[in-house]
């Protein structure tokens, strides 16, 4: 028998089992892969998106009245941005216009310099 061989400590060979298990986990998920669920963007938040990018294989479900409400926002959202979009189609010919104008009065001035 070893002379150390009864108060030896056993944290090397517990160090070294644990590290064999983690990798033995590792390897096992790498072979299998992971199952992620494609999800539409436009249906979930911001954070529910981000918990599926951490985590993919987390089960993460919406109720059906997260779903509504979801949905009414992203109807709304899209006639804002639709409204908005008319407005600013509304404003861009009188932008034009005045736009010819200031070019006109810039053409006067320097055909006076010139002269």
């Amino acid at each position: 028998m070893a002379p150390n061989a009864i108060n030896r400590s056993k944290m090397g060979v517990k160090k070294k089992t644990k590290k064999l298990m983690r990798m033995r986990r590792a390897n096992k998920r790498k072979q299998l892969g992971l199952n992620v669920v494609e999800r539409d963007e436009s249906q979930y938040t911001p954070s529910i998106l981000k918990k599926t990018r951490t985590n993919p294989r987390a089960n993460i479900k919406l109720s059906a009245k997260k779903q509504r409400l979801l949905a009414t926002q992203l109807r709304h959202q899209q006639a804002d941005d639709a409204s908005l979009e008319a407005m600013e189609a509304d404003e861009e010919p009188a932008g034009t216009q005045e736009g010819q104008k200031k070019s006109t009065k810039k053409l006067k001035s320097e055909s006076m310099e010139v002269e």
